[in-house]
């Protein structure tokens, strides 16, 4: 599974198209959104944090998720973590992902509601 086809089956995916289009400079945007829509979605089996964004070397290696959550709380949780997916590739791309709750992710997590 990834970005895209659990934002589709979650209908989120207009959501996160808009909010990149919104975001992303428009020469860019397609590139930026074909990125994040490969993102691979995993199966998380922390016990503290309902989802986390994994990066590896400067670049995204997958978005993790605790699926046995409440429907809207897991719809919540993966736009946060997509929030951190976006912010890395736009403001950080190639370096390792820091600042993960700064002002730029709040935009982010704002913009995607």
């Amino acid at each position: 599974m990834t970005v895209k086809t659990f934002a589709q089956n979650q209908s989120l995916w207009p959501q996160i198209f808009e909010t990149v289009h919104a975001l992303v400079p428009d020469m860019a945007a397609a590139d930026f959104l074909q990125r994040l829509a490969e993102i691979p979605i995993r199966k998380s089996r922390a016990t503290r944090s309902l989802g986390s964004y994994v990066s590896k070397q400067g670049e995204p290696v997958c978005i993790r998720l605790q699926f046995e959550q409440e429907e809207s709380l897991l719809r919540t949780t993966f736009l946060h973590e997509v929030a951190h997916a976006g912010d890395h590739l736009l403001n950080q791309p190639g370096r390792r992902y820091r600042r993960a709750h700064g002002s730029d992710w709040k935009h982010w997590a704002e913009s995607l509601g």
